[in-house]
């Protein structure tokens, strides 16, 4: 059976099955964290995946088993977290292009 599949599915098996052995050789405390895919976690923060791809360089924690990324969510978080700015604050937005009508007596 395993040689009717073609060399990429043979490929693809053998990287689930390695990620699954990571996952379930893993401390229980650990394995009861979830783990998404790029797609997934991208998903999950309202992005795109291009945009998504471009926090990788930045820093962001992900775990790379057989060439697929795996993440975190509440690392990823934390992680985000650290980039928090507060806005400025509300106020007089300029107005700029916009004609104020003069007081008439």
């Amino acid at each position: 059976m395993d040689s009717l599949l073609s060399p990429a599915e043979r490929k693809r098996q053998r990287v689930k099955a390695i990620a699954n052995e990571a996952i379930m050789n893993t401390p229980a405390s650990l394995a009861e964290r979830r783990r998404l895919r790029l797609k997934a976690m991208a998903a999950e923060l309202n992005v795109s995946d291009r945009k998504f791809r471009e926090f990788l360089p930045m820093g962001m924690p992900f775990t790379q088993v057989g060439g697929i990324l795996w993440f975190e969510p509440d690392e990823v978080h934390a992680w985000l977290d650290k980039f928090h700015r507060r806005g400025r604050p509300p106020g007089i937005k300029r107005t700029r292009g916009i004609k104020i009508a003069k007081k008439t007596e």
